[in-house]
């Protein structure tokens, strides 16, 4: 098999246990592209939790890299370790404390409590936070899931944080981060040759891109505006690719001011050497605008699931359950999805709603609220199962009869693609982007006039009414979805992505 030579990263802010869709489209496409090409996952935040996160993700420690490993010089550790208790505060010293819920500890000298800790599932450390004798907290020292203080933070009587250093896995500080009075940042970072002297987050991530991409790099911008920002005006001479996942522009008219996500890269597109769309119709809307079509490049951001179909059927007499994976936030109008829903129920009070998802802090919760208001409202709460975040959807994908999407607007909508993927009709409204790529109407589900719940809650109704025809767009659904199979995507990528290979 031939392997390509170049590294190709797939750049994104963070990557943690709940993944956003951004995320899970480009640990997707990096694990359609590992087999072929040096690809590896590339974040820029600080976190130390990172390799156990991957790791739940598919995504092994050479497959990933970090701006802050980069500095601390813990990119690619060979062996992991376990920090102790003991290692920390020996038992002939002090006394630790356990908790009632087994992972935090208070430690004590001479009776006196001076730090309190919680450790890892491995029994290595996490965190350390040291009190003087009044006690407030004056430093937090946060451990790496691999097994090394990383991080030591200063803190003022407020509880901020004055200066943060930075350790590598041998114990060395290699970065320092201060603040100023007015809450300007600095770095200092003890390089191989030289100390570098930097004011500001960007000119931290510019050093970076600078001392860590080679020129014959290329790298995948997901999306992240200040991070493509500081890339696209660095002085990284390799290929940079723009991934869209969601609608380019703000409100309805793909002619209105483009949106923050994508204005760098959009408005720069001579350091851009492709834009990918998730779906022709927003390639068509690009190009509309920016006469760029040898630039634009159509490849759907998810990867159909090696599955085997859903073998469940219609049967009245059972509980139906309608399902919708979205975040509880207003652009996904959940209300539509309750609202449609209670005219199902009407007539089927054996059905059931359940929405996966998690909610958003953004508005302090309050569309999760007023849902929850109301279903209430509308007398179908105890039908609606709020369901919340769940990492692995397996089992309940395998129990749900029809997927429903109801957003303002979308990119793709991974969401769909793993129901269909697994044979589960999808009712959607047909907005873009997305939907209609995915859902032949009236074969293998339904696209809706965006906005029209009582359409929405009339196509549901007409699967749950045929058992035969919810067969028979269950079967088209399955076969659609191996239009995304890993070998399609990987041959679109290749279309764009450099020849040059090794045996």
């Amino acid at each position: 098999m031939s392997v390509n030579t170049q590294n190709i990263y797939h750049l994104n802010v963070n990557f943690g246990l709940r993944v956003s869709g951004v995320e899970k489209s480009a640990v997707l496409r990096h694990q359609v592209l590992r087999e072929q090409y040096h690809s590896r996952m590339l974040t820029m935040l600080y976190n130390p939790k990172l390799a156990n996160y991957f790791q739940l993700a598919g995504v092994e420690q050479t497959e990933y890299a970090n701006m802050f490993d980069f500095f601390q010089e813990s990119l690619y550790l060979e062996k992991n370790r376990i920090v102790t208790i003991e290692d920390v505060f020996p038992q002939e010293y002090y006394q630790a404390v356990q908790q009632s819920n087994n992972i935090d500890y208070r430690i004590y000298h001479n009776e006196n409590y001076i730090a309190y800790l919680r450790v890892f599932p491995n029994q290595s450390i996490e965190y350390i936070n040291y009190f003087d004798e009044t006690p407030r907290k004056t430093e937090r020292h946060l451990y790496d899931c691999r097994g090394f203080l990383s991080l030591r933070r200063v803190l003022d009587s407020n509880n901020q944080s004055m200066a943060e250093f930075y350790y590598s896995p041998e114990g060395k500080i290699k970065l320092e981060r201060y603040f100023d009075q007015e809450k300007e940042v600095y770095y200092q970072y003890y390089g191989e040759n030289q100390t570098h002297y930097l004011k500001g987050d960007q000119a931290l991530q510019t050093l970076f891109f600078e001392l860590f991409l080679k020129d014959d790099d290329i790298v995948v911008l997901d999306g992240s505006k200040s991070f493509g920002e500081v890339l696209v005006n660095s002085s990284f001479g390799g290929k940079i690719i723009s991934v869209l996942h969601s609608k380019h522009y703000i409100g309805y008219d793909p002619k209105n001011d483009l949106n923050s996500s994508n204005k760098t890269t959009l408005e720069n597109l001579e350091r851009i050497y492709k834009v990918i769309t998730a779906s022709e119709l927003q390639r068509q809307d690009v190009i509309e605008r920016f006469h760029n079509p040898e630039q634009v490049v159509t490849i759907p951001v998810g990867v159909r699931t090696e599955v085997a179909k859903n073998q469940i059927v219609i049967n009245t007499d059972e509980p139906i359950k309608i399902g919708v994976v979205a975040r509880y936030s207003v652009e996904k109008r959940l209300d539509h999805a309750i609202r449609a829903f209670s005219l199902v129920h009407q007539v089927y009070p054996n059905s059931e709603l359940h929405l996966y998802g998690f909610s958003d802090a953004r508005d302090n919760f309050t569309t999760q609220r007023e849902l929850v208001q109301l279903a209430k409202s509308l007398n179908v709460y105890s039908a609606v199962k709020f369901r919340g975040y769940i990492t692995d959807l397996t089992k309940e994908y395998q129990q749900m009869h029809i997927k429903l999407l109801t957003s303002l607007y979308e990119g793709f909508c991974l969401a769909i693609l793993e129901a269909i993927s697994r044979g589960i009709p999808t009712v959607a409204y047909d907005i873009k982007y997305g939907p209609s790529d995915m859902i032949d109407d009236d074969r293998s589900g339904y696209l809706v006039e965006n906005g029209n719940y009582e359409q929405l809650a009339d196509r549901i109704l007409q699967l749950i009414d045929d058992p035969n025809c919810y067969q028979d767009f269950s079967n088209q659904a399955y076969q659609k979805a191996k239009e995304f199979s890993k070998e399609s995507i990987l041959e679109l990528w290749q279309t764009i992505l450099p020849k040059k290979s090794i045996n």
